[in-house]
């Protein structure tokens, strides 16, 4: 059985951090000093290597938004850390800001993923802005994910919550055949899922049953108005009934109709596309209740009818004489 810990579907998403981080690798202090100067600000963290294996052992913890790189360092040059990002899917924005004034640098750069190549000979103000769009972007990128995330996280939940069910739950489509139904029905019925799906609902109903259940398995109310608590009973796969004491009630069904949106003409209209409900096993509580009915009226050791079903006939006896 699966559990919470093995689908992972409650544990928190981190929110977005709120500090922006930024990292410079130049082989020369000075220009490092002039860049951090020119793109310091609220909410940005500005940090520097001066060589290429201090910036891949810092890209390397992945929390890096965006990096100004040069292309030409001492030891590991700039399209070689461009393509290590690649190779380990290090999500950060890279703006190439180089000396190098060939256009096939610039060509290179930008295939191997650069966000932008910007020459150092270029109005300081270009840098900044281009800082800038990268910044917007990966906020962008990186609040799709997370909002994917949560989605996928939220679509785990529900998935295990209804998987793991105690109520049988399924849904028809307009025509009575099931479309889903989970894992549930395999220990009520004995149906697995595949056998079911496609199936008219008539195939889990009994035959006595099938009239009164057309209109809770076909039910396209909603709200306050839908089937709630119809009792019905089941078949399992062997076509049998389960029962006791000459009593087959099994479940009690709660469904409702599912409508899609349909524009028609410019105006929407609701459009029947099927039913969902829920089952849930009662034969227990019936068994419970049969039994105690039963002791009430009964002698516990004979098991004959006591004083108390005894005056009851009789109070119902004279009750009748007397119209």
């Amino acid at each position: 059985m699966s559990t919470l810990s093995d689908i992972d579907p409650v544990t928190p998403i981190p929110d977005l951090a709120e500090m922006r981080n930024i990292l410079i690798v130049d082989d020369e202090a000075r220009f490092r000093s002039a860049y951090r100067e020119l793109l310091a600000g609220p909410g940005r963290r500005i940090e520097e290597c001066s060589c290429g294996r201090d910036a891949l052992r810092r890209l390397d913890r992945r929390d890096i938004d965006v990096v100004v790189l040069d292309l030409r360092l001492p030891d590991i040059g700039g399209i070689e850390i461009m393509d290590w990002l690649t190779r380990n899917r290090v999500a950060t924005s890279v703006i190439v800001f180089s000396a190098d004034e060939s256009i096939d640098s610039a060509i290179m750069a930008l295939r191997q993923g650069a966000f932008e190549f910007i020459r150092k000979q270029c109005d300081p103000a270009d840098l900044i802005q281009s800082v800038d769009r990268a910044l917007r972007q990966r906020r962008m990128e990186q609040e799709h994910t997370l909002m994917t995330a949560r989605l996928e996280q939220s679509e785990r939940l529900h998935r295990f919550l209804v998987d793991q069910s105690p109520d049988l739950i399924y849904t028809l489509d307009s025509q009575g055949r099931f479309v889903f139904v989970n894992g549930r029905v395999e220990s009520l019925l004995g149906y697995t899922r595949d056998e079911l799906l496609g199936q008219h609902f008539s195939i889990i109903v009994h035959e006595d049953d099938i009239e009164q259940a057309r209109y809770a398995f076909g039910e396209r109310r909603i709200g306050e108005r839908a089937t709630s608590n119809f009792e019905v009973r089941l078949r399992n796969k062997q076509n049998s009934i389960r029962s006791f004491d000459n009593r087959m009630v099994v479940a009690i069904l709660s469904s409702q109709g599912i409508y899609t949106n349909d524009n028609d003409n410019g105006t929407t209209q609701p459009h029947f596309i099927g039913t969902s409900g829920v089952a849930r096993d009662i034969t227990e509580r019936k068994r419970a209740e049969e039994t105690i009915a039963f002791q009430a009226f009964h002698d516990l050791l004979t098991g004959l009818p006591n004083r108390t079903l005894f005056l009851d006939r009789l109070e119902l006896s004279i009750t009748q004489a007397k119209r």
